[in-house]
C-alpha cells in the first residue's frame, strides 16, 4: 500500500519532504502540522496501538533505533519512520521474564555483599548497599511500569500471599534499617545478618509474587 502524499512536512529550506510513518507495516496518515513534531508523531503513533490494546516497541527512524525522548526532526530531514507495537500480553511475559532474571542475579549479588562486607570495613560496606539498592528496587519498578500501563490487564492478581504493594513497603523498612546500623557502624555481623535474613526474604517474596504472576500469563 503506498505513502500518501498528506504525510508532507516542509524544511527550512521550503522543499517538501514526504515523510513515511507506518505502524506494524501500515501506513500512518498524519497532518502536516503534527509532522513537524516528534512529540507529536510518537504520541499518534502510541495512541493508535493502545487502540488495538498494544503498546509501541520500537521506533525506527531511517533504520536507526531511536527512543520517544529524543529529538530527530532536527537537522537532516529524516524520511521514514517505522513503529513496531507488541500485545499486551507479549508485553507482561517480557517484563515478567526480565523481573525473573533479575532476581536470579540479584541472589548471587546479595551472596557475594555478605562476603565483601564482612572481609572489609564499614566504608566498603556502604558503598556495598548503595550499589545493592537500585537492583532491588528495579524489578518493582517494572512491574510498577506494568501496573500504571494496564492495571489489571498487564498485572493480573496473582495467586500469592504478598503483593506489590506490600513488597514495596517491606523494601523500604529494610532500607531504613540498614541506614541505620550503617550510621551506628556497631557490629558487621548484624548488619550481615540483617542482609541474608531480611533481604534474602524479601527477594524470596519476590520470586514467588513473579513465579505466580508468570503462570498467570501462561494460562
Amino acid at each position: 500500500m503506498p505513502f500518501s502524499t498528506d504525510n508532507t512536512r516542509m524544511v527550512a529550506s521550503n522543499e517538501p519532504i514526504i515523510l513515511e510513518v507506518s505502524l506494524d507495516g501500515e501506513p500512518v496518515v498524519m497532518s502536516p502540522a503534527r509532522l513537524m513534531s516528534w512529540t507529536e508523531i510518537v504520541d499518534c503513533l502510541k495512541q493508535r496501538a493502545l487502540a488495538r490494546e498494544r503498546v509501541l516497541s520500537v521506533l525506527l527512524v531511517d533504520g536507526v533505533v531511536r527512543t520517544g525522548d529524543e529529538e530527530v526532526l532536527s537537522g537532516t530531514p529524516p524520511r521514514s519512520v517505522m513503529a513496531v507495537s507488541v500485545t499486551f500480553q507479549e508485553l507482561g511475559c517480557e517484563t515478567i521474564r526480565i523481573a525473573r532474571e533479575q532476581v536470579r542475579r540479584l541472589a548471587k549479588q546479595l551472596e557475594a555483599a555478605q562476603l565483601q562486607i564482612l572481609i572489609n570495613d564499614w566504608r566498603v560496606a556502604e558503598q556495598l548497599w548503595w550499589e545493592l539498592l537500585p537492583d532491588f528496587k528495579a524489578p518493582l519498578l517494572e512491574l510498577n511500569f506494568l501496573w500504571e500501563l494496564g492495571g489489571a490487564r498487564l498485572l493480573p492478581s496473582p495467586e500469592s500471599t504478598i503483593s506489590l504493594p506490600e513488597l514495596a513497603e517491606q523494601l523500604g523498612l529494610i532500607q531504613a534499617q540498614m541506614e541505620i546500623q550503617l550510621m551506628k557502624r556497631g557490629d558487621v555481623v548484624e548488619l550481615v545478618t540483617t542482609l541474608e535474613q531480611s533481604l534474602g526474604q524479601w527477594l524470596g517474596k519476590l520470586e514467588i509474587l513473579l513465579n505466580s504472576l508468570h503462570e498467570s500469563y501462561q494460562s
